[in-house]
Parts: structure tokens; C-alpha cells; sequence
């Protein structure tokens, strides 16, 4: 009886049929839209916290003003807000995707021949001799039978795994300079 290859072919059907790109790229797709969304979340609070806008729709950054001493004198400093506060922002520098299948597949199958044969035949023969005072006497009986059973097994597994694994850890970074 031949080893099935079918377990094998279903296994290895059934991992090629798992949407990787969907399970890749989706995370993937879910980091860029939260980088953007970090971003603009960035631009807003610089916006909001580090700009002002006149009646003429100018911005201009808002400022804070120092005064100390200096030498004796009174001196003030003006310097932009968004020097002395940290602007949200946060970068995402790899990413962990982590993916592992298990496929087990199976076959079995029991093939059972069975025959019985049976030759018979019986001799029966009696003999018997007087002898006087003595007598013999002799019975002969043979019989003869014979029987035939087989029975074959076949068992066929498959198991496959596979274990992908991507990292995308996410840290915050200083804002990038424009200088």
C-alpha cells in the first residue's frame, strides 16, 4: 500500500492560502497612519500653543519674556515658546509583527483482505480382529482444514510550521530640525 501524499498537499495548500500580505500590510499600513496622525497631532499643538494669528491671518511665534540681571543692569530676553516646551512627537523606527501557523493534516486508511478457506475431508476406517480371547479393534478418524485472514494499516500525517516575526518598536525622537 503506497504512502498518501494528500495530507501533504492539504497542509501545504492551506499555508499558501493565508493572506500574508494582508497580515503584513495591514499592521504596516495601521504604523503609517498613526505616524501621520502623530504628526499632524505635532503640527496642532504648535498651532495651538506656539503660534499666533493676527487679523490678517499672519502668524507669528509666541514669545516669552525674560528678565534678569546682568552686569548691574536689567536685561530681558525674548525667546519663542516653542524653544522651552517640548513639542509631542514621536516616531515609530521598527515595527514587530509576529505571525506563527500551525497545520496538521491527516489521513488514514485500512484496507482488511479477508479469505477462509476450508478443506475437509474425513476418513473414518474401523478394523477389528477376534482373536480368541482377545480382540482388537482400531478407528481412524483425519480431518484437515485451513483459513487465511490479512489485515493492512496506513496512516499518512503532515504537519507544517511556520513563525514569521517583524519588530516595530516605537520611540519618541527630537523634532527634526529645518536648519
Amino acid at each position: 500500500m503506497a504512502i498518501s501524499n494528500v495530507p501533504a498537499n492539504v497542509a501545504t495548500s492551506a499555508m499558501q492560502a493565508i493572506p500574508f500580505s494582508s497580515m503584513i500590510g495591514g499592521p504596516l499600513k495601521a504604523c503609517i497612519e498613526a505616524q501621520a496622525m502623530a504628526a499632524k497631532t505635532s503640527w496642532e499643538f504648535i498651532k495651538e500653543v506656539g503660534l499666533n494669528t493676527d487679523e490678517k491671518g499672519q502668524k507669528s511665534a509666541v514669545m516669552v519674556a525674560f528678565s534678569f540681571n546682568k552686569g548691574g543692569r536689567m536685561t530681558q530676553l525674548n525667546v519663542p515658546l516653542l524653544t522651552i516646551v517640548p513639542i509631542p512627537y514621536i516616531a515609530i523606527n521598527s515595527v514587530d509583527i509576529n505571525f506563527k501557523a500551525n497545520i496538521n493534516a491527516s489521513s488514514s486508511s485500512v484496507s482488511e483482505n479477508s479469505s477462509h478457506t476450508e478443506y475437509g475431508g474425513e476418513v473414518d476406517a474401523k478394523a477389528k480382529l477376534n482373536l480368541g480371547l482377545f480382540s482388537l479393534e482400531a478407528n481412524l478418524k483425519a480431518n484437515y482444514s485451513t483459513k487465511k485472514d490479512s489485515k493492512a494499516t496506513e496512516e499518512s500525517k503532515y504537519s507544517l510550521s511556520s513563525y514569521t516575526k517583524y519588530s516595530v518598536p516605537s520611540v519618541s525622537f527630537l523634532m527634526p530640525s529645518f536648519t
